[in-house]
């Protein structure tokens, strides 16, 4: 989770290194969100792309909008079952 409090503006550099985070992120299955994005931020992520790649359902305007999301998230049952493939 990037707080993005602070983030004013990204540029094409901030952007690059952030999408090469996010699949080493990915590559570890660690879900990649951002939280208290401004909307000046939030228009330029849309604008270069970034809002696309990170996914809208992962950016949050509140710390606990996101907690809340996450923890929602972690509740919910897995596809397969440890006992399901175990019983295969």
């Amino acid at each position: 989770m990037l707080g993005a409090k602070a983030i004013a503006e990204i540029d094409i550099t901030a952007s690059d290194m952030l999408e090469e985070f996010m699949h080493e992120l990915d590559s570890q299955d660690i879900t990649f969100a951002m939280m208290r994005v401004k909307q000046d931020l939030y228009a330029q992520l849309k604008r270069s792309g970034m809002l696309q790649k990170i996914g809208e359902d992962r950016i949050f305007p509140t710390i606990n909008t996101a907690v809340k999301a996450f923890q929602e998230d972690s509740q919910s049952p897995p596809e397969t079952s440890l006992q399901s493939i175990e019983g295969s």
